[in-house]
């Protein structure tokens, strides 16, 4: 097994990862918009030679810091769509050619589905199927409220830009759907996507007729399909083993609003018995209970900040059974009330 190395951990306890490769497109966007890079990395103790090495991975809330500031020094809330461009071939443990080698961009979309994780360990990508449209959209594991809306964009973005790649052609979607309010300026966006964009939406999604994604694709191969699926494979295996706390946070996340977060329902989501899971995250020096309050933690900070909800919504998609709850531990955890925390 090869041993990953996180950038920008502040805590090693459930840190969700993704890909550098995607780091390194957000810093080349900044570059190419007149802007130095190196003003966002500099705060977050990361380089550019960092992001370039093998085997490296870096943590989602450094990555989200990443975008941020990068939105804020170029002023460019569309930033998705010059960061989709900077991909390059083979930057993602040889995901593109995996799905380049598909016989379909159906088959393709299900390939992403399926090595998401290559790219990100925190959400999930799923693919619906009807009669005429074939749908692939993003589950993130935090509310689209707390979310900041350039990283989420940059996700569809990002899918597309690879879909077009492997259809060797300026593939168009049937239309898109984006739970971001409309940005001020549309351009960008209705330049890059070339379909209607459906604003505000459930969630985040790309849309294709299925008679285009049902075509084959010009390097379809069967026999590379399999040896590079086996590549990715074996990495998201090496993800996993060195990622086990940020599976549980993920699931943690996605189950608190349903009050389904005991740590047999956990094991049971990740396919492994309650004991198994236990000496698992022992290995890792940590613990579920642990890992449980820090998410809350997190995601009620998140939610104070970020949104306007009040407290008895937050004490509920945390999972407490009454605001109560919420108030005392989030006083142990911080020493101040929820209310007056950001006050």
């Amino acid at each position: 097994m090869r041993r990953l190395e996180i950038l920008g951990i502040k805590d090693s306890i459930g840190v969700v990862s993704m890909h550098s490769a995607i780091a390194v497109m957000l810093v080349e966007a900044v570059d190419n918009q007149g802007m130095s890079s190196d003003k966002i990395l500099t705060p977050l103790g990361i380089s550019k030679a960092d992001l370039y090495k093998t085997n490296t991975r870096i943590c989602a809330t450094a990555l989200s810091s990443l975008w941020r500031d990068a939105v804020k020094i170029t002023s460019n809330e569309l930033l998705s769509v010059n960061f989709a461009e900077q991909f390059k071939a083979a930057s993602l443990e040889g995901l593109d050619f995996t799905l380049a080698t598909c016989d379909t961009l159906l088959e393709a979309t299900y390939c992403l589905a399926r090595f998401y994780k290559v790219i990100s360990t925190g959400g999930t990508v799923h693919v619906d199927v009807t009669e005429d449209t074939v749908r692939l959209w993003l589950e993130i594991p935090i509310p689209a409220k707390a979310a900041f809306s350039p990283s989420i964009d940059s996700a569809i973005t990002l899918f597309l830009q690879l879909f077009r790649l492997v259809c060797a052609e300026k593939l168009i979607p049937a239309h898109v759907e984006l739970q971001r309010l409309p940005p001020l300026d549309e351009t960008l966006f209705n330049n890059f996507f070339l379909c209607p964009i459906k604003y505000q939406s459930a969630e985040n999604a790309l849309i294709f007729k299925r008679s285009d994604a049902e075509k084959k694709l010009p390097m379809s191969n069967s026999r590379l399909a399999q040896a590079n699926k086996q590549v990715v494979l074996d990495y998201i295996v090496d993800v996993e083993n060195n990622d086990i706390s940020a599976r549980v946070v993920c699931e943690i996340i996605k189950s608190l609003p349903k009050g389904l977060h005991s740590q047999n329902f956990i094991a049971s989501q990740l396919c492994m018995s309650t004991r198994t899971l236990q000496r698992r995250l022992a290995g890792s020096q940590t613990s579920f209970s642990k890992l449980l309050n820090q998410s809350r933690k997190k995601l009620a900070l998140q939610y104070l900040e970020n949104s306007q909800q009040s407290v008895g919504e937050i004490s509920h998609l945390l999972g407490f059974s009454e605001p109560s709850n919420f108030t005392r531990f989030f006083k142990r955890l911080t020493g101040e009330s929820p209310s007056s925390y950001f006050s």
